[in-house]
């Protein structure tokens, strides 16, 4: 991102323009194909479900907890 008057903290050292629509139809088809092809995509959370809605995650399920402990330090 770039320095705005809503980000003044952000893009002091290097920027880019708000790359935040996405990967778009054609970047889940070069991700996909980066996977097929035996690149390794890590993923966590949220990029759990992606890869797995995508199909890019054989044998992977993505769990859903009902109850989650976290508790503060």
């Amino acid at each position: 991102m770039k320095t705005t008057p809503l980000t003044p903290n952000i893009g002091k050292i290097d920027s880019t323009d708000d790359m935040r629509p996405g990967l778009g139809y054609g970047g889940v088809v070069n991700l996909e194909n980066f996977v097929r092809q035996g690149g390794v995509l890590i993923v966590s959370e949220d990029t759990s479900v992606f890869a797995n809605t995508f199909g890019m995650t054989p044998g992977l399920s993505v769990q859903t907890p009902t109850r989650l402990n976290a508790p503060e330090r």
